[in-house]
């Protein structure tokens, strides 16, 4: 079934041309950030419907989880890459290997993120919004190596243009986080009382755990079909290609997401009216940033598998 998919993904490339190309992979691909924008977006909402104080906390406590969750995250993207490339090359036994070694490099951030959002947050939150905005710190940069965990399950079968199952991963993550959202943060009386910000990082690291089972399971299904159990094993040379490679995007995204920081700094010093208005534009940007975004996944898929299959003069008509 996988190959037959593969095969289908080789044939779609040398039929199409020009934006068709493009677009026949963008369009789908925009609907997984769009569901994770989404899932952010509205988790905001309902924050700010429980308190405007737990809405800035959460917003501030995010800002400073991002540099290191999305520069780990940017490295892990780089496997679709390494996937894209073998699935060009029909060489599918090797397609597992550089997404295991970002699943190790995941594993190993866990390590390394668990005594951060121990004993980090004091310091590096806003004194504002230690209170509220701490719980949330704890527990989702505890959890934070899951996100460059999920990338780098669901770049095998974005490498391989099969996006309907990262798609349906990450709706089915984004129902679940709203879902206990409402339950958690506000609370049922009676029953359980409101958690707050509490009840979001649980409610995100929830979602998070659920779309690692589903990508989880789907992939390890695929990988043994396709005859690849040993790909599981640490590869001291793809991981270092991986890192390498992903570098100097992750440095990029250090620096982007430092300064998106360093703003929620500024201004929780200004006063909690300027917060407010930051947060509310940062959380609409990042709402429709799903178009670009979608529009890169397409083009790394494309010109991967392009390399891959040695076809390098697609790669100008692509771009």
């Amino acid at each position: 079934m996988q190959k037959s998919r593969l095969s289908g993904l080789v044939e779609h490339l040398k039929l199409t041309d020009g934006m068709r190309k493009v677009g026949s992979l963008a369009l789908p691909m925009m609907f997984i950030p769009l569901f994770t924008n989404l899932m952010v977006f509205l988790d905001r909402v309902i924050l700010g419907h429980y308190s405007i104080d737990a809405m800035n906390s959460v917003a501030a406590a995010a800002s400073a989880i991002s540099p290191l969750v999305f520069s780990a995250w940017s490295i892990a993207t780089i496997a679709e890459v390494f996937v894209g490339q073998l699935c060009g090359a029909q060489r599918y036994g090797k397609m597992a290997q550089p997404v295991w070694q970002m699943v190790w490099f995941s594993l190993f951030l866990g390590v390394i993120f668990l005594p951060i959002a121990i004993w980090a947050g004091p310091y590096i939150l806003p004194q504002t919004f230690v209170k509220e905005g701490l719980p949330y710190y704890q527990l989702v940069m505890a959890a934070g190596f899951l996100t460059p965990l999920n990338t780098a399950l669901a770049s095998f079968f974005i490498g391989s243009g099969n996006v309907r199952v990262i798609a349906m991963s990450v709706g089915v993550g984004a129902c679940v986080n709203c879902t206990l959202d409402l339950l958690l943060i506000f609370g049922i009386p009676g029953i359980f009382p409101s958690l707050g910000t509490l009840g979001a990082g649980i409610a995100t690291i929830v979602a998070s755990l659920t779309q690692t089972a589903i990508l989880g399971i789907l992939f390890s299904r695929s990988s043994l079909r396709m005859g690849h159990p040993p790909a599981w094993r640490i590869c001291w040379h793809t991981l270092k290609d991986c890192i390498t490679i992903g570098g100097p995007n992750a440095l990029s995204y250090l620096m982007e997401m430092t300064g998106w920081y360093l703003m929620f700094v500024i201004a929780a010093k200004m006063g909690q009216v300027h917060v407010t208005i930051l947060q509310i534009g940062y959380s609409l940007y990042t709402l429709f940033s799903f178009l670009p975004e979608g529009l890169q996944k397409g083009v790394i898929i494309l010109t991967s598998n392009s390399v891959g299959r040695r076809h390098f003069s697609e790669i100008p008509q692509i771009l």
